[in-house]
């Protein structure tokens, strides 16, 4: 009986480090985002100096509650091989959104802070110095905080079958995030903030609380497509726009109204 044991114990110790030193087989929590480390360590995949970036792209500037969004993890480099992990997270450093595995990724929750992380399976060939993968992610309807931060990591590697002479390509990227609730009920004389909604060619500022105020307006896809300061009883010609539903965060004095109206 303890010759069983101790041989499930090493099994077990052996596909954990399998695991470590596998880069088709990547371990979670392991993106450096807070609390974690990458696999730059003594025992894990180290020892190269292959140069490059690693990028996600797909995110716009202001990500919109509830809101999908088509991710692109891109790794440029000298390496002849790349895998790649990814996680969300919110102010409190808690998991955001959720994360939908496309062709050649998986995903799974780390047992430590609870986050969702998007991994490779397997690793890739590097092909005229790039690799890519193509992934969903899923905004959150709330978080703690006003933004969301990505933290992503790329495994440099030299395509030997060991973990030396690897290194890893790190990057963070955050984002402000923006809840489609609207309180324009606050607004002075309780008049709507902007109006008409639905609007065909002319959008109006209600009465504001004060003489400084900014508006910031974003598609559905949450692409900004206005920016600019603004006061009470102002139009803003909408004769250019395309029909559909906009999002706009209106910031007067030290109040902050978001909701949305539609374009026809």
């Amino acid at each position: 009986m303890n010759k069983i044991y101790v041989f499930l114990v090493l099994l077990a110790a052996f596909a954990f480090v399998s695991a470590v030193n596998n880069p088709s087989n990547p371990p979670v929590e392991i993106t450096g985002a807070p609390g974690e480390a990458t696999c730059a360590l003594s025992g894990c995949h180290r020892g190269g100096n292959f140069t490059g970036t690693v990028k996600l792209e797909g995110i716009p500037d202001t990500i919109l509650a509830g809101q999908t969004y088509k991710i692109t993890i891109r790794t440029t480099t000298t390496a002849g091989r790349t895998g790649f992990e990814a996680t969300a997270i919110d102010g409190d450093q808690a998991r955001a959104g959720t994360f939908m595995a496309g062709t050649g990724s998986t995903t799974a929750i780390g047992r430590t802070f609870g986050r969702q992380y998007i991994r490779h399976a397997p690793s890739k060939l590097t092909r005229n110095g790039e690799t890519t993968w193509d992934f969903d992610w899923t905004a959150p309807s709330a978080i703690k905080g006003d933004s969301v931060s990505f933290y992503f990591v790329s495994l440099a590697a030299n395509n030997n079958g060991s973990e030396t002479g690897d290194n890893v390509l790190a990057g963070k990227m955050s984002r402000f995030f923006m809840q489609m609730t609207s309180s324009t009920e606050d607004a002075t004389d309780a008049s709507p903030l902007l109006y008409p909604n639905p609007v065909s060619t002319e959008l109006r500022l209600g009465n504001l609380d004060a003489t400084k105020n900014r508006l910031f307006v974003y598609n559905d896809q949450g692409q900004q497509v206005l920016h600019k300061n603004v006061s009470s009883g102002e139009v803003i010609s909408l004769h250019s726009w395309t029909n559909g539903v906009y999002h706009y965060l209106l910031q007067s004095g030290k109040k902050s109204y978001t909701g949305q109206f539609i374009k026809y």
